[in-house]
């Protein structure tokens, strides 16, 4: 008996093996992978009741909003700790990622060669204080976000084609599962299921009232508030518009995007009638100790006025030119309340369209008011002036001094393009306008004025910047505290002055590294004080270099486990080049490669100056890809293979559609041969492709680069004569000398002028497309 139920029990094991080897597949690809995978990923607009519901929910599961995981276009993010992210501009220590096999499927489409993009990646010997080749993907809070890839499992078949054993292909599917995924926790399912179930409910809803408060404008419109977001602004349905926390479209916000995001979300979740600021705004950080409420109205004026569907408004803190905080404004009734931690800086208001063109601006210094209730720590009665902005750009130039307190505004300032014979006209006390210029506009400004160092800083149009300048003998005594033998040649060298921010808040402890040779520092200071004894920067978040080889320069910063995209900047003799370097904030552009003459598109990958990854694009009309966000300007270069030359272009970091035209190495061998001209390969090439009003198109103003050459084509690239220029679509300039350059074109027809700040260099054509 004992016996039968042995063979018995042995019969069971052997049947169940037998069904185990007849269900197991063939092709691993093909067992069922639902329900195991690593991340979770939908995509819904921000402006849909779904989306509200679902961030609800996550702040009821999870607590305040900042601890969600989303990028801009409203993907979310679930069982982040289980998953790895890739950014642009993040660099990677390969030594502790060497154990990880790390594959990048490309489309046998693409026959980019990969060693074209370098993306201009500076390398470095690490030192002991200054090691920022390695920085790693230790902050928990990316917003990368990425579609679920599944890695391939290991072959099951040898190599005669023979399929392997049921014990080897167990053991590949066991490694492939403990590798590749893993099964979410019951609480990630739960969460999931409540997630799905909220989106489902409120997609029949009209709107969600946690996250949105309805008003009637002045028009009769209903006005519906919405939270804030870094895309912009779409014209409001006939139902809505409204008075909104405003949003976050322009420069000097988006400093404080993250931190401002995370407040309103906080105080949105809270079901209060009254959207009062007061105590709203919390530090991620710890308390910031602010203790002032400022309440007030706005009034526009000289023809402005706010429509309720295709304009908002916006009131924010400025102080030492950067943005500290962003109030809450009631557009249809006119007022407006902000915190602010102390009662000094500028506030500014300012209206734009739904585009995110600023239109109207004020600005009050808060040292005028007097009127503060020691009680409730309120200030009452503002009063803002919304009079028209210039449409080009403004820039205010203060003293460096202007840190100790008071900000000491300069004028009789030389302020200029750099490079270029174009001087920007001061219109009162400090602040300098040229309304001139195009909205896609980017440059060097210039600042000279006598008794102190000339000032460079790489800025964008439409916009309202602040640029320092530094008086000689600060400089001097900042040279001589930081060398130990300065000399009479300090003057043929430059200065590195900046800034580490997260958030717009300075970071300390961050450390600096300055790519290549040619320099003394970093330097970091206590206060405003050179302090050798330092190794990362203090609570100010400051830094600089002296004794800096003019030409391009580029600088890292490791903090914190958070990722910077390195910055490459020009530095001049007697020269303060001011860089500000800023936690790294993606975002989703859609980009174009495309055959720069019949518009088929292109194949190929592209990759951000001072960023090590490159991204691949299909073939297609468009593709949506995530890439670094913020204020300024970046350089993307594209490749489409050996056939095209290596396309560089200049773009807002705030652009949404960037566009990669290619042209051909044979095009262009032809038309400097119809041309009659000679090209040197160790010098830049410029390709512009222009509207029909755009025709003066000038390096550097036309002034010092007498090697560079102008040919101008038709729409279909092919060759016109000097006389035929008015009639062109595009134009080449050969033999560009290498570095900082700036392309400017000019339009008779509209007055506007077109300027942007180039890199040149062998190998890559940058590439330019004007808009009227």
């Amino acid at each position: 008996m004992r016996l039968a139920t042995v063979t018995l029990k042995r019969m069971m094991w052997f049947g169940l093996l037998l069904v185990a080897t007849i269900s197991l597949p063939k092709k691993i690809a093909s067992v069922d992978h639902r329900g195991v995978t690593t991340r979770l990923v939908f995509k819904l607009q921000k402006a849909n009741p779904p989306f509200a519901a679902f961030e609800d929910s996550r702040d009821l599961e999870n607590g305040p909003s900042d601890s969600r995981k989303m990028k801009e276009d409203g993907e979310a993010l679930f069982n982040e700790k289980k998953s790895t992210s890739l950014v642009a501009g993040e660099v990677f220590d390969l030594e502790k990622l060497k154990q990880e096999d790390i594959e990048v499927a490309v489309s046998s489409s693409i026959v980019a060669d990969n060693r074209r993009l370098k993306g201009m990646v500076f390398k470095r010997a690490a030192t002991t204080d200054t090691v920022v080749s390695g920085i790693q993907n230790q902050r928990k809070d990316s917003r990368e976000v990425s579609s679920i890839e599944f890695e391939r499992p290991a072959p099951i078949y040898t190599t005669s084609g023979k399929l392997k054993s049921l014990k080897e292909r167990k053991e590949i599917l066991a490694a492939h599962f403990a590798t590749t995924f893993n099964q979410p926790t019951v609480d990630e399912r739960e969460q999931k299921e409540k997630t799905e179930a909220l989106i489902a409910q409120a997609a029949t809803e009209s709107r969600v009232a946690a996250n949105t408060r309805e008003f009637v404008a002045s028009t009769g419109t209903k006005v519906i508030v919405k939270r804030t977001n870094n895309s912009p602004i779409k014209p409001s349905d006939s139902r809505s518009s409204s008075p909104q926390v405003a949003p976050e479209v322009d420069n000097l916000a988006r400093d404080g995007a993250d931190f401002v995001r995370r407040a309103v979300a906080s105080h949105q979740s809270e079901k209060t009638e009254d959207p009062s600021v007061a105590g709203i705004i919390t530090d991620p950080e710890g308390d910031r100790g602010y203790s002032y409420v400022i309440h007030g109205d706005l009034e526009m004026r000289d023809g402005l006025a706010y429509t309720g569907v295709d304009t908002f408004l916006r009131v924010v803190h400025i102080q030492g030119g950067y943005l500290q905080n962003e109030g809450v404004v009631w557009a249809s009734e006119g007022r407006f309340e902000i915190v602010v931690d102390k009662v000094e800086g500028y506030l500014i208001g300012e209206l734009r369209s739904s585009e995110g063109e600023l239109l109207g601006y004020s600005e009050l210094g808060l040292d005028s008011i007097k009127n503060i209730d020691a009680k409730s720590n309120e200030i009452k009665d503002v009063h803002l002036v919304i009079r028209p902005a210039p449409k080009g750009l403004m820039v205010e130039v203060s003293s460096a001094r202007s840190f100790e307190g008071n900000e000491f505004r300069l004028d009789n300032v030389d302020l200029s393009i750099d490079a270029m014979e174009r001087r920007i006209p001061e219109s009162k006390k400090g602040q300098y306008i040229d309304d001139s210029l195009s909205a896609d506009s980017s440059f060097v400004l210039k600042a000279e004025k006598e008794g102190y160092w000339n000032s460079l800083a790489i800025r964008e149009a439409q916009s309202h910047e602040k640029m320092v300048m530094f008086p000689d003998s600060m400089i001097e005594a900042l040279i001589s505290l930081s060398v130990k033998e300065s000399t009479n040649s300090e003057n043929e060298y430059g200065v590195v002055w900046g800034r580490v921010l997260d958030a717009g808040n300075p970071v300390k402890d961050a450390k600096v590294a300055m790519v290549g040779e040619g320099y003394v520092g970093p330097i970091y200071f206590t206060k405003y004080i050179p302090d050798q004894t330092l190794k990362s920067t203090s609570e100010n978040g400051l830094f600089a270099f002296v004794r800096v080889v003019p030409g391009i320069q580029s600088i890292e910063v490791a903090a914190h486990g958070k990722r910077f995209l390195a910055e490459v900047f020009p530095v001049g003799a007697k020269a303060v080049s001011q860089i500000d370097i800023k936690s790294l904030r993606t975002r989703n552009v859609t980009v174009s490669l495309y055959d720069g003459f019949n518009g088929e598109a292109k194949p190929g990958k592209i990759q951000v100056i001072g960023s090590s990854r490159e991204i691949f694009v299909e073939k297609q009309k468009s593709k949506e890809v995530v890439l670094p966000g913020g204020s300024g300007v970046m350089i993307v270069e594209a490749d489409a293979g050996k056939t095209y030359e290596v396309s560089r272009v200049t773009t807002k970091k705030s652009a949404y559609h960037i566009k990669f035209p290619f042209v051909t190495t044979a095009w262009l061998e032809k038309l400097v041969k119809q041309a009659n001209l000679e090209m040197n390969p160790d010098l830049g090439k410029v390709v512009g492709f222009n509207k029909l009003s755009y025709k003066d198109v000038f390096i550097d103003g036309g002034y010092g680069t007498n090697s560079s050459q102008v040919i101008y084509f038709d729409k279909k690239g092919r060759y016109l004569q000097p006389s035929q220029w008015s009639q062109s679509a595009g134009f080449l300039f050969i033999n560009v000398p290498i570095g900082y350059r700036t392309l400017t074109a000019h339009s008779e027809e509209t007055g506007l002028t077109s300027v942007q700040v180039l890199i040149t260099a062998p190998g890559a054509v940058n590439v330019a497309t004007f808009e009227e």
